[in-house]
């Protein structure tokens, strides 16, 4: 079996499930999900993978994965240690423990060694590159189908982008545009982690797609509509997207992803918004610098993605 340890916000957690996925089909094994960690995280909307998506596997208890993969997965050993600490350590035992199937994903951009991964392990890490699982894209694509039906407020969204979708010759072409501030500009840890965006950035995107297309719609989801509204220049027609909160946020992924293009932010939320929207002639726009300094982010923004 393949572990997958999942923890974060909704993109986070689907990155670490599509690569343990793509791990688990490599090696035809089946995938368990790892969630433990959440019982004493209070970031973001907790678990969501399958109160989401209809994922056949399920969450394994703290006793079902210690019995598998031993003192580094328990909950105790990683709120005295820490994940660098057990790292540290991990690096100073005999190569019995060395070579034991617990994999830490050493740095944040493609990490080869995950290749190696040829028998039962325990996946930790980030796991955000689409490199991890481009050779299973379809199974990928597969799992991650919305259950939930749109209803008020989104279903009306949903008859707006399909009649934009039919008629994009009189409508135009609809873009996806999110704007993410809140713990990128408040939370001190994020800060130093994200690089923030400013006004230039979604100018030179909008201006992008506007001369590329004949007229553009953006559907701009942000958790700043104000700050939107008083600093990127907006001349094309504009919806604003701010009223799916709390349980019901990713909703707003969901609405991305049925945007015909995209303008994302350095936010896994957005890139997931782009990459599930299946058609080849989409065009999506990302950041350049994806995170502050200390980070290498070479790998995030697939090939065919244009960087600004």
């Amino acid at each position: 079996m393949i572990i997958s340890k999942v923890l974060g916000g909704l993109g986070n957690q689907m990155f670490q499930y599509a690569c343990g996925l793509a791990v688990a089909q490599r090696n035809n094994l089946t995938l368990g999900i790892d969630a433990t960690s959440f019982s004493d995280y209070s970031l973001h909307q907790g678990y969501e993978l399958t109160r989401i998506f209809e994922l056949p596997e399920q969450c394994l208890s703290a006793k079902e994965i210690q019995r598998e993969y031993g003192w580094k997965t328990a909950p105790l050993a990683r709120r005295f240690f820490g994940n660098q600490r057990i790292r540290a350590v991990s690096h100073t035992l005999p190569m019995r423990v060395v070579l034991d199937p617990y994999y830490y994903e050493p740095h944040l951009h493609y990490w080869p060694g995950i290749e190696a991964v040829t028998t039962s392990a325990y996946l930790d890490g980030h796991w955000q590159s689409e490199r991890y699982f481009q050779h299973c894209e379809k199974r990928v694509r597969e799992r991650f189908i919305f259950k939930p039906p749109l209803e008020g407020r989104n279903r009306e969204l949903l008859a707006m982008i399909e009649e934009h979708k039919a008629n994009h010759d009189c409508e135009g072409v609809i873009v996806s545009l999110h704007v993410r501030r809140g713990d990128y500009v408040n939370n001190p840890s994020a800060v130093k982690i994200y690089h923030q965006l400013d006004a230039k950035y979604y100018d030179q995107a909008i201006t992008y797609m506007r001369d590329k297309f004949r007229k553009i719609k953006l559907l701009i989801f942000s958790d700043d509509i104000k700050w939107v509204k008083s600093t990127i220049k907006l001349v094309d027609e504009a919806v604003f997207i701010d009223h799916n909160r709390a349980q019901d946020s990713y909703i707003d992924m969901q609405l991305m992803s049925l945007c015909q293009h995209h303008i994302i932010a350095n936010s896994t939320f957005s890139w997931w918004g782009a990459w599930l929207n299946p058609s080849p002639e989409k065009v999506v726009i990302a950041p350049k610098r994806w995170f502050a300094n200390q980070f290498i982010d070479k790998d995030i923004i697939p090939a065919p993605w244009i960087k600004i």
